[in-house]
């Protein structure tokens, strides 16, 4: 995903919005013991300086993650519509 910032950037693109549809690192929120790194801080600022200009997070486990960066965020919600999807699904199935 870094390397992919960066050629965009090199590229002349006038904004990188980057669509993260597992962020692993938002469970890792907060220190648990004294001088550990704050590893969800660590890649947002890693994304931020490899030329990110906007992020869209799908169901984070927390919304503090999002603070975490220094762009913009857009936390999307991707469970209700597959929730209803697989209802859907079942249904017809049913039937």
């Amino acid at each position: 995903l870094l390397l992919m910032i960066d050629a965009a950037r090199r590229a002349h693109a006038a904004q990188v919005s980057i669509v993260i549809p597992y962020y692993g690192y938002s469970r890792a929120d907060r220190l648990v013991e004294k001088r550990e790194a704050l590893s969800s801080k660590l890649v947002a600022n890693l994304l931020v300086r490899a030329g990110a200009d906007r992020v869209v997070l799908t169901d984070i486990h927390s919304a503090q993650s999002c603070g975490f960066f220094d762009i913009p965020v857009d936390h999307v919600y991707a469970s209700p519509p597959l929730v209803k999807y697989l209802q859907e699904k079942e249904a017809a199935r049913l039937d």
